[in-house]
């Protein structure tokens, strides 16, 4: 196996915090030997004219200027519901079905 690519994986790992195993950690650098083998491959693809590019550079990009802010109540015309100046969003965490704090 790739050393350099078997040290990449353990880079990763190392940047992510993860805890690996090292029966796993034989499995995981197995896959980023696989996916940067495809990656090498991918790179290697012809693109011939006609195909755009899916990302622009900072040249192509306008300028970012500064917008006046949207007034709160301009916001919140966008809200499907609102009540006392806030958007009102379905509960999402367990609880309390009506709670007031």
């Amino acid at each position: 196996m790739n050393e350099d690519k078997v040290e990449i994986m353990r880079q990763m790992v190392r940047e992510a915090r993860l805890e690996v195993t090292p029966e796993a950690e034989e499995k995981l650098a197995r896959q980023v030997v696989e996916l940067l083998y495809n990656v090498d491959i991918l790179a290697e693809v012809e693109v011939g004219e006609g195909i755009q590019r899916l990302t622009l550079s900072p040249e192509e990009l306008r300028p970012d200027e500064p917008l006046q802010p949207s007034s709160k109540e301009e916001a919140l015309t966008n809200a499907p519901d609102s009540q006392d100046g806030f958007v009102v969003v379905p509960r999402v965490l367990p609880g309390e079905e009506d709670s007031n704090a």
